[in-house]
Formats: structure tokens, sequence, C-alpha cells
């Protein structure tokens, strides 16, 4: 398995952090429920505490390619017991919170602040 600062593991993360900064006023019903999981995902690796937990049953509810994606950012996570702000995703992290958590528009406003 590559390292964890390697552009493989990067380019996962990337793929489902690009999904979950679609904002959650899109139209499209499905593309809409799956951004919203895939940020559950990338906010509980955040910090669940604070953010919500990720349910795992999301992968049923997202598109096969997301749900690899996910299960190979969790063995990223399991290797290189890193935070995502500690693999250079502070910003991205700090876009799906602003879009997800953050205001009215949000699905789940009533959650703390990513911190």
């Amino acid at each position: 398995m590559p390292p964890a600062h390697s552009a493989a593991w990067r380019l996962y993360l990337r793929r489902i952090q690009e999904l979950g900064v679609t904002p959650p006023t899109v139209k499209n019903c499905t593309l809409r429920n799956q951004a919203r999981r895939v940020a559950n995902f990338l906010l509980a690796w955040h910090n669940a505490e604070e953010n919500g937990g990720w349910d795992p049953v999301d992968l049923w509810n997202v598109d096969a390619a997301i749900a690899d994606d996910i299960q190979t950012v969790v063995r990223l996570i399991r290797e290189s017991h890193r935070y995502p702000n500690d693999l250079g995703f502070s910003d991205e992290i700090a876009a799906v919170w602003r879009l997800w958590r953050q205001g009215p528009s949000s699905a789940t406003a009533d959650r703390p602040a990513v911190r």
C-alpha cells in the first residue's frame, strides 16, 4: 500500500472531497444525497465528536465507485494515523464544513463547528 502522502492516496482523497463540496442546494437529489454522505464521512474523520459520526451504512447509498474511494480512505486513516489537516487538506475540510454544517441552508446546521 502506498505511503500516506503519495499521489495515489491524495487522488482518492481529492475525488471524495470534490463530491463533499457539492452544495446542499444542488437540484439533483441523488447527487445531493451522495454529497451529504461523503461530507458526513469527511467531517466525522476530522472531528466526529463535534461534527457528528459517520454511518457506515451510507456505503449502501452511494455509487460503487464512491463507496470504493471511501473504503480506500478508511484504510489510509487506519495506516497513517493522521487527520485530514495533517495530510494537507485543512482548506478542503473547512470548505466541506461551510457547505454542510454552517448556515440556515445546511441540512445539519445544528451540529457544532469544525475547529
